[in-house]
């Protein structure tokens, strides 16, 4: 049996279309996955540009416990802020309060809302005062459904007052 000549499938006439429909169908997947991975790029440089800058700015005794100050300098302002301390070989602090709670001593807790410009101050117990050291203190912020997680640090100092047995 025979089909009609225009039925016939010819390599000669079809096969360079196929070949190019192939090439442009791999251009345009190349391209829309170039375009959306530039896009998840870009969403993440806007999203570092708006990690918190939130530093300790001193140190103080209020109420026979010593103090650090915590300052935002944004550039949000922050829905949200919790902290919690984070382990070291040797750690220098073994828990912090905020104000709102002062008998309250954990390793971790909620600021609670953090705005621009705003200070607050965190109580710290030493392990052992006469000794001092680094504290390292993590902090997630959220503002809104965004979320950031920032690593900030301060030296409890020595008390030479503290009395060793």
């Amino acid at each position: 049996m025979h089909l009609p000549m225009h039925l016939h499938w010819t390599w000669d006439l079809n096969a360079p279309g196929l070949i190019g429909a192939a090439i442009a169908v791999a251009i345009a997947g190349w391209s829309a996955w170039s375009n959306h991975r530039l896009a998840a790029v870009e969403q993440e440089q806007r999203h570092d540009q708006l990690d918190p800058r939130i530093e300790f700015t001193g140190q103080d005794f209020e109420d026979d416990h010593e103090v650090v100050w915590l300052e935002s300098d944004g550039p949000l302002d922050y829905t949200r802020v919790r902290f919690r301390l984070l382990p070291m070989p040797e750690p220098a602090v073994e828990a912090l309060a905020v104000p709102e709670r002062p008998d309250d001593w954990v390793t971790e807790g909620e600021l609670g809302p953090l705005t621009r410009g705003q200070r607050r101050l965190l109580r710290f117990r030493q392990v052992q005062p006469e000794r001092g050291g680094i504290v390292r203190v993590g902090f997630t912020c959220w503002q809104g459904r965004q979320r950031w997680t920032i690593v900030r640090q301060f030296e409890a100092h020595a008390d030479p007052s503290a009395t060793v047995f």
